[in-house]
């Protein structure tokens, strides 16, 4: 019996059987092989897609900092506006002429630094045309103030008109009845809590009340702000 198992197992058959088994163990190993791979490669899709996501994510974490940033400093910085504060009307025996004294109020949450201003006065046509062009500003004021949060600022200089008007004039340009009136323009530069330089462009038309108290109009088309 062992006789016949051992001719059976000639030296061909037992290449071919070899041959065979290597070849199904090469075949279960190549599947073995392609399972690992897509497995890595769905791996690879899905570290792929998290780390896009996370990109996705950083962008718009980018994005809401940027955001929250600029609503916070458009929240917290200094914002000046120009109000109406006093004038004066002319009284040649006293040497005094028309002037218009405005104010700057910094309504924001911190201060406004480097603060400085050029403003002129003088009588002009009531309403101005609308191509009018206002006389150049003198020498304005050294941009050293600071103002604080909702603390204000008469601005004394500047709003002096050059010559005096004739005395028959004075009434009717209190109250503007003669076509002309006192008017104030110019504008104030500063710079906020977080280094950002900011202007803001005016002009008012200041009249007197009845009961002496100065009413201001803003000009159309002459007050802006950053």
């Amino acid at each position: 019996m062992l006789g016949m198992f051992c001719n059976w197992f000639t030296p061909e058959k037992t290449i071919a059987i070899a041959t065979c088994v290597y070849a199904f163990v090469t075949i279960v190993m190549f599947f073995a092989i392609r399972s690992q791979a897509n497995a890595a490669h769905l791996q690879a899709d899905k570290i792929g897609d998290q780390l896009n996501e996370m990109k996705i994510t950083g962008e718009r974490t980018k994005e809401m900092i940027g955001v929250m940033r600029d609503t916070a400093k458009k929240e917290l910085r200094a914002y000046v506006t120009i109000i109406v504060g006093d004038a004066v009307f002319q009284e040649r025996e006293k040497n005094i002429k028309f002037q218009g004294i405005p104010a700057i109020l910094n309504s924001g949450r911190t201060p406004a630094y480097k603060v400085s201003y050029k403003i002129r006065g003088d009588i002009l046509p009531v309403p101005l045309p609308e191509d009018f062009e206002f006389s150049p500003f003198r020498k304005g004021t050294p941009g050293q103030n600071i103002l604080g949060p909702q603390q204000t600022l008469k601005l004394m200089q500047g709003g002096l008109i050059d010559n005096f008007m004739p005395d028959q004039d004075v009434d009717g340009i209190k109250n503007v009845s003669i076509g002309k009136g006192l008017y104030v323009w110019g504008v104030v530069s500063y710079e906020d809590i977080f280094g950002d330089p900011h202007e803001t462009e005016f002009c008012q038309n200041l009249l007197w009340l009845w009961d002496g108290k100065i009413f201001g109009i803003y000009t159309p088309g002459h007050n802006k702000a950053s």
